[in-house]
């Protein structure tokens, strides 16, 4: 939020807020996506990378031999295979350099001007500069640790990273139960021994 204080300081703080519009959470406008000549660029660059593969292609013969099939260069057309070479090369990273920077993207939402909304703080602020520098550093601190505990919720969660389990009996309270009882398991129609 910007706020221009009366000796005409002017104070950005990071606040925590959220915006209503008519009692509905949010505010109604177009959604308008701003990186289509990104994403134009991109198709181009691949088409570059698929004109530069077809010259490659052009230029190379390919004959079955008993070890698998083995490509050789014409001697005529090696320009050929070197400029398609470099072109799919061009071509492909332009084409990633392009879908990376679409990604960077978001939408954009357009809003009438002159459009009448509440502002709803969820956690108070300073309006004090010398304050609102220490609550700015406070508010980075505690992005930065929700940050750390996602990472760690991702390291947990993640299956593949614990050592596998040597368990073969299913956690089963009532087959504990039966079993303790001196009753014997059966498994789809056939005995277990114990």
């Amino acid at each position: 939020m910007s706020c221009i204080q009366p000796n005409g300081d002017i104070l950005d703080i990071p606040v925590n807020a959220t915006v209503f519009n008519f009692g509905r959470n949010g505010i109604r406008g177009t959604t308008i996506l701003k990186n289509g000549k990104i994403v134009q660029m991109a198709g181009i660059a691949g088409i570059l990378q698929g004109v530069g593969d077809a010259g490659k292609a052009l230029a190379q013969t390919t004959t079955p031999t008993a070890l698998g099939p083995s490509q050789s260069i014409n001697s005529d057309k090696i320009g050929l295979n070197l400029l398609g070479g470099a072109t799919e090369s061009v071509g492909s990273k332009l084409a990633d350099y392009y879908i990376k920077l679409a990604e960077l993207y978001h939408p954009i939402v357009e809003v009438n001007p002159g459009a009448i909304v509440n502002i709803v703080f969820l956690e108070g602020f300073p309006l004090d500069p010398l304050l609102a520098d220490e609550y700015e550093t406070r508010m980075n601190e505690q992005r930065e640790q929700v940050s750390n505990s996602n990472q760690l919720l991702d390291v947990i969660t993640n299956a593949s990273s614990f050592p596998p389990t040597t368990q073969t009996a299913p956690i089963n309270p009532l087959a504990q139960k039966i079993t303790q009882q001196g009753l014997s398991r059966v498994g789809f129609g056939r005995e277990e021994s114990p």
